[in-house]
């Protein structure tokens, strides 16, 4: 091939053992060819995601969660069987929405490797997913002072904060776990995300404020045990809570349908969860 990829000296010397000084001139379906999944994917997230997706930190910390033994594997190595068995293990252990992104996700990734000049075939686009239904789950009447109960009982303030403050923005799970210092304003009240700006209520308000007299760095839910340096699934404090509140077939999306639920019956988040107790 013409097309060339434009990559360092050092790599291409690593790749092929060539001289530093000697001219790299190697094909780029080559040179794919002997890249691990891991160099690759940090070229995507470098170079197009961290350009054109919303939640590209969100995406490293679901690969590194989720098939971290992809990395050390070559790219030419990638098959759809490894793909397939990756799905399968992710719908059995998480869910099959989690399933459906982590194929949409590899998708995009080899998708972006042909379109930078790969000859391979994308082995995700023959991974079929699984028709999920859509949810329409939200706290009923009951269960709102079951669960605020709950997760006031709660010890990890971090978590029970992380979850109000889902609830309170109406926002994604992975916007609120990324949620950073430098996209809020407190004088305007207002957290800016995707290239808009979102006013946060009284009650967010309150949560930040507090967050900000408590911690520091860059996020807003912080966490020293992840890769990202910000809270990841809390999945453990999550399902207690649920177990305490005796409610079931409750997801932490579901807190955005929910507020969504509260506010056309009232027109306003305003202490609802007092005057539903």
């Amino acid at each position: 091939m013409a097309e060339l990829f434009n990559f360092t000296k050092a790599k291409l010397t690593k790749i092929k053992g060539k001289n530093p000084t000697e001219k790299n001139t190697i094909p780029v379906t080559d040179l794919f060819n002997e890249m691990t999944f891991r160099s690759f994917f940090d070229k995507y997230i470098n170079d197009y995601a961290k350009h054109t997706i919303n939640n590209w930190k969100y995406a490293i910390s679901a690969m590194d969660r989720q098939v971290e033994h992809f990395y050390d594997i070559k790219m030419s190595n990638i098959t759809r069987d490894v793909i397939q068995e990756a799905f399968n293990k992710i719908t059995v252990q998480i869910g099959e929405h989690t399933a459906n992104r982590f194929v949409r996700s590899m998708d995009s990734i080899f998708n972006k490797a042909i379109e930078w000049g790969w000859e391979g075939k994308n082995p995700a686009s023959r991974i079929k997913k699984h028709k999920v239904k859509l949810r329409d789950r939200y706290l009923l009447s009951e269960e709102i002072p079951r669960f605020f109960k709950a997760l006031e009982e709660e010890k990890n303030e971090l978590i029970k904060d992380f979850i109000l403050m889902t609830l309170y923005t109406g926002a994604r799970k992975s916007n609120v776990l990324s949620m950073a210092w430098n996209n809020i304003s407190f004088e305007d009240k207002a957290w800016y995300i995707a290239n808009a700006k979102n006013p946060l209520a009284d009650e967010a308000m309150e949560i930040l404020e507090r967050r900000k007299k408590e911690t520091t760095g860059e996020w807003v839910f912080p966490s020293k045990n992840s890769q990202t340096g910000h809270l990841l699934e809390p999945k453990k404090v999550w399902d207690r809570i649920l177990q305490r509140a005796d409610i079931k077939d409750f997801r932490i999306h579901d807190l955005r349908r929910t507020m969504s639920s509260w506010i056309t019956r009232t027109g306003t988040i305003q202490c609802w969860w007092r005057i539903q107790a």
